[in-house]
């Protein structure tokens, strides 16, 4: 006897995206790193290029990608977004100076990055940096930091004192291609 046995191949299609687990981060800080066709194919090789380009913005512990039915499920789980930082400066012949800052990773949720702090005693030191790795185009990047920095000499009669104001910009060309520009002003006396 002979059977035939038929067979009906469904092409695993997605229509929609889903994305699950992102309390702080904005739809679109995730869904501008997705490469896959929605609606088309389902593709795991490109739904795991995109889960590392997700991984590389720094603000997910756990990045998973499936499809579940017609959809492309990304399924995050957030970093932490606020880190203290204590701030513990020794110089040898002045002693020990000590400060505190913050780190606010994925400010707005945008995955911007706002940094301050500063350290009082024998050194005295105060930064504020701020760092948008998306503000304009592809990839178009901004950055803006002030800083002020004091000591003195713990041998010598006499005070240092450097003031800082960077602003840079950067952008990609292509996916191999970077360039950054900074431009700031220093005073030191």
């Amino acid at each position: 006897t002979l059977i035939l046995i038929n067979s009906i191949c469904t092409a695993s299609y997605i229509n929609k995206l889903t994305i699950i687990g992102n309390e702080h981060t904005r739809y679109n800080i995730i869904q501008r790193e997705l490469y896959h066709p929605i609606p088309g194919e389902y593709d795991s090789v490109l739904a795991a290029q995109d889960r590392d380009r997700i991984y590389n913005l720094g603000l997910f512990s756990t990045v998973e990608i499936n499809q579940i039915d017609s959809s492309y499920s990304v399924f995050v789980v957030e970093t932490f977004r606020i880190l203290p930082l204590p701030l513990i400066e020794y110089e040898e012949g002045k002693g020990v100076s000590l400060g505190a800052g913050i780190a606010l990773l994925n400010f707005r949720g945008l995955n911007e990055q706002l940094v301050l702090g500063g350290i009082q005693g024998k050194q005295n030191t105060y930064f504020f940096e701020f760092k948008d790795p998306w503000a304009y185009g592809d990839h178009g990047s901004l950055s803006a930091g002030i800083s002020q920095f004091n000591t003195e000499s713990a041998v010598y009669n006499y005070s240092y004192t450097e003031n800082d104001l960077i602003i840079g910009t950067g952008l990609f060309k292509g996916e191999n291609h970077k360039y950054k520009s900074v431009i700031g002003l220093q005073k030191i006396s």
